[in-house]
């Protein structure tokens, strides 16, 4: 068994619906977000013959934001405001096994448990303002998103315990009702490994 830890940097855009975050009354109403990430990991690997299976975690500290001028609607009836919401993904964190085959590189499959980390905040344009009660009593919130990641990727053995990592990864994570926001995330990075590789 070899045991690794690594530093990624990463890309990551995709799809969010901040409204969601504020009231889960709110049709759907997604936008793009995009932006970069920064990030460790650490895991464990078993070998046998030219067949490696192991477990990752990682967590990253994300930028992915965007923006957006929307009207609010329930049931396809605007609620009378236009506003201007901004989004951000703040962190994401996976709990992945990974199988592949190997001979100095390792081409893999990766699957499992994802959380996102989101943010929202809207301003009011025009209409009734972000506060009013029974129409918009917050227009700012925050939550841990629960949801599942699968990805590929391929790992390099340059030397003796390093190696370097390429690896896209496709988020999805459940937001209220039939909300789900969609991330894509590519990532590089270097990993030390204890034991070899």
């Amino acid at each position: 068994m070899t045991q690794c830890c690594h530093l990624t940097s990463s890309k990551g855009w995709g799809q969010q619906d901040p409204l969601n975050l504020i009231s889960s009354r709110f049709d759907r109403d997604s936008f793009n977000i995009n932006g970069t990430m920064i990030g460790d990991t650490i895991g464990a690997q078993i070998q046998q013959g030219a067949i490696v299976i192991g477990l990752e975690s990682d967590i990253d500290w994300a930028d992915i934001s965007g923006s957006h001028l929307t009207i609010p609607q329930i049931a396809g009836v605007p609620i009378g405001t236009t506003l201007n919401v901004t989004s951000k993904i703040e962190a994401i964190a996976t709990a992945r096994i990974r199988a592949g085959a190997l001979n100095n590189w390792l081409i893999y499959t990766t699957g499992g448990a994802a959380f996102i980390k989101e943010t929202a905040n809207g301003s009011t344009v025009a209409g009734v303002p972000c506060g009013a009660l029974g129409v918009l009593p917050n227009c700012a919130d925050s939550h841990w998103r629960p949801g599942l990641a699968v990805g590929a990727g391929a790992e390099w053995g340059f030397a003796s315990n390093w190696t370097a990592k390429a690896e896209y990864l496709y988020i999805a994570a459940a937001g209220t009702g039939a909300s789900i926001d969609h991330v894509n995330v590519i990532r590089g990075g270097i990993n030390y490994k204890f034991g070899g590789f």
